[in-house]
């Protein structure tokens, strides 16, 4: 379904009424069928629906978000910085924090050049022997992507951890640990850059010691 607004000047695909309903028409709506409450029901596209819950959007910011979201664009706010600090300090105070320290832990975060982590989970499945595997790799052979695991029955905001070998394949390694999972995952599900970087597999310092992946993210 294509709708536009002469009010908002901005064409949006999508099937979804809540979209409609809410934003690029809500006042078509009212205009013609004289309704000033609208339907309120949850995008069936998770980054949509965090779009329009975050305050500290403008409508105008909202619509710009969702259209480079449904067209599969990603999208170039005016202060990326800002645009991410809001982004996670928004998650942050759903999940109880007071909206200054949201905002303080947004902004360390955010501000970090290099977050260096160690990858959680890596014990499940295969992972050790994958991890064993990709020991036997350089470095400069060897990338790192993050996945929304939006099914994820434990973490909502779960992000997985791909490891790709090139010409070789790719394997699920394993998960951003899940305190930091929190304000990874709004960003990807916005579409911002979130970049993560192989650094060295870790551990097995004794036969009966386990494999690590150790990352650097930079957000």
């Amino acid at each position: 379904m294509k709708l536009t607004t002469e009010t908002y000047g901005a064409y949006i695909n999508t099937n979804n009424s809540w979209w409609r309903a809410t934003l690029t028409a809500e006042k078509l709506n009212e205009k013609l069928h004289g309704k000033k409450e609208v339907e309120k029901i949850p995008h069936k596209n998770p980054a949509i629906q965090a779009i329009h819950d975050n305050k500290n959007l403008t409508r105008d910011e909202k619509i710009t978000l969702a259209k480079a979201i449904i067209n599969g664009e990603k999208a170039k706010p005016k202060n990326e910085t800002k645009s991410k600090v809001c982004i996670i300090a928004n998650r942050l105070i759903k999940k109880g924090l007071s909206r200054s320290a949201a905002f303080c832990k947004a902004w360390q975060t955010v501000k970090a050049e290099t977050l260096n982590i160690k990858v959680a989970g890596v014990t499940f499945g295969n992972r050790q022997t994958a991890l064993e595997h990709l020991k036997k790799y350089a470095a400069d052979n060897i990338s790192i992507n993050l996945e929304r695991d939006t099914a994820n029955e434990h973490d909502t905001n779960a992000v997985a951890v791909i490891a790709t070998v090139k010409d070789k394949g790719s394997y699920k390694i394993g998960y951003i640990p899940q305190k930091l999972s929190a304000t990874i995952a709004p960003l990807i599900d916005y579409g911002k850059s979130v970049k993560a970087q192989f650094k060295e597999v870790i551990g097995k310092y004794q036969s009966y010691h386990n494999y690590g992946l150790s990352v650097n993210l930079s957000i």
